[in-house]
Formats: C-alpha cells, sequence, structure tokens
C-alpha cells in the first residue's frame, strides 16, 4: 500500500493539533494552580517535590497534571477515529 500525500499532510495536522491541545491544556493549569496556590502553596510535600514555594510549586503541579489529562484526551479521541 503507498502512503498519499493527503495522508502525511493530515497526520501532521493531528500531530500539531495535539500538541496545541496539550500546550493549551497545560497553560489553562498553569494559570489555575498558580491562582489557587496563591503566596501558600498547595501543600507541604508538593513544595519540597518542586522545590519551590506558593504559587510556583502549585502552578507547576496543575499545570503537569492537566497536561497528562490533555494526553488522555489525544489518545481516547485517536482510538475514536481509528475505530470509525
Amino acid at each position: 500500500m503507498k502512503v498519499q500525500p493527503k495522508d502525511i499532510i493530515i497526520l501532521i495536522l493531528k500531530i500539531v493539533a495535539s500538541l496545541a491541545l496539550i500546550l493549551i491544556f497545560g497553560i489553562i493549569g498553569l494559570i489555575l494552580g498558580a491562582t489557587i496556590g496563591g503566596n501558600y502553596g498547595c501543600s507541604p510535600i508538593i513544595d519540597s517535590i518542586f522545590d519551590m514555594k506558593g504559587y510556583e510549586s502549585c502552578g507547576m503541579l496543575f499545570s503537569l497534571v492537566s497536561m497528562t489529562l490533555g494526553v488522555i484526551l489525544v489518545i481516547y479521541a485517536n482510538i475514536k477515529l481509528i475505530k470509525k
């Protein structure tokens, strides 16, 4: 089976859209976490994991969690598209 240029373009567009979605999720998580963290942080454990205090550690935590959710969403969407 020969790969068509149209298929390559569609694959590249899917990759770019997936990365953009994950980046948007990460930025939203960072802003949300920094807002929630304020000057006090999420917890001492999270502060020690990221070696930061306050909004920095909470923002990093929420950013990582939201990017992970974005990756799961992208994988789920691609599985749904493959099954069609």
